[in-house]
């Protein structure tokens, strides 16, 4: 992420499944690391909402797009509105680079129609899909396509790196 050295700050997009007050593994990760970095960074985050209404908060002092969950399919939250929410959290805070937790397939997909060029993609991989065996063909390609995309992927244990 060589030509982002030279900017005073620096603009991080987290998108996460959920976030704080949500608590889960991935998000309690997301939260310490939008809230733990330092100055020379700013940081917003795109989520999902737990109810069927996009809404854009603040939480401590950071921006989050809540987009709204329509329906629940194999754990995966899908919304008719990610795509304009997506867009819209670019083109509002206009990031240097986008941090995609994954595994969370839907807005994969989405991320891969809508990240401008010129915006970096660390990818921080926790975990594969493995329980939705029905679904996972149709993942499969969105998840190679966003791994081959990506400036950096960070993974959260050995057996990930191999």
């Amino acid at each position: 992420m060589e030509n982002l050295q030279n900017k005073q700050t620096v603009k991080v997009l987290y998108i996460s499944k959920y976030y704080y007050p949500y608590l889960g593994g991935v998000e309690n990760i997301c939260k310490y690391l939008v809230e733990g970095v330092s100055k020379d960074f700013e940081t917003a985050v795109v989520c999902f909402n737990d109810c069927n209404k996009n809404q854009v908060d603040e939480v401590n002092g950071h921006k989050i797009y809540r987009v709204a969950s329509q329906l629940m399919i194999e754990r995966q939250a899908l919304s008719l509105s990610y795509h304009r929410m997506l867009k819209k959290a670019i083109r509002e805070f206009q990031p240097d680079i986008i941090h995609f937790h994954a595994a969370n397939p839907f807005p994969a997909a989405v991320l891969l129609m809508v990240i401008p060029k010129q915006v970096k993609l660390v990818i921080h991989w926790h975990m594969d899909i493995t329980k939705q065996r029905l679904i996972y063909p149709l993942v499969k390609p969105v998840e190679t396509s966003l791994l081959k995309r990506a400036n950096l992927i960070v993974v959260t244990s050995p057996q990930y790196k191999e």
